[in-house]
């Protein structure tokens, strides 16, 4: 069991690390920064702030799709018509699209390595 936990945390956690590495690539190589994840997880952003509005956006399309760790999950499909809280199966209200667990883990992930991805990226470069 802790195998397969182990691989589909590793399979999150590379995913989220591309979406990532995009991101510090066309933004003067600075990743997300941590502000942000607290703000983005009790939906305390303001919309009509561009700023705010791009960083929502790249979580709502581009980490939670990753977090999930399935194609289908989180996907074009979902988060083009529904909100994040909403998209619940209507039999069973319990299987959620996105759980905010997955959303904690995809935050906890980025503040993880928050200082360490840069650092790769930069040597790499």
């Amino acid at each position: 069991m802790v195998k397969y936990i182990n691989e589909a945390r590793g399979y999150v956690q590379t995913g989220v690390k591309k979406v990532m590495y995009n991101y510090w690539c066309t933004n003067d190589k600075v990743v997300l920064e941590k502000k942000w994840y607290p703000l983005i997880l009790k939906r305390k952003l303001d919309m009509k702030k561009d700023e705010d509005y791009e960083v929502f956006k790249l979580w709502v399309t581009e980490i939670i799709p990753k977090a999930c760790g399935y194609a289908g999950g989180w996907d074009k499909k979902k988060y083009q018509y529904k909100e994040i809280q909403n998209a619940v199966n209507k039999k069973d209200p319990n299987n959620m699209a996105v759980t905010a667990s997955t959303e904690a883990v995809a935050a906890w992930i980025l503040e993880n390595n928050y200082t360490d991805w840069p650092q790769q990226w930069a040597v790499k470069a």
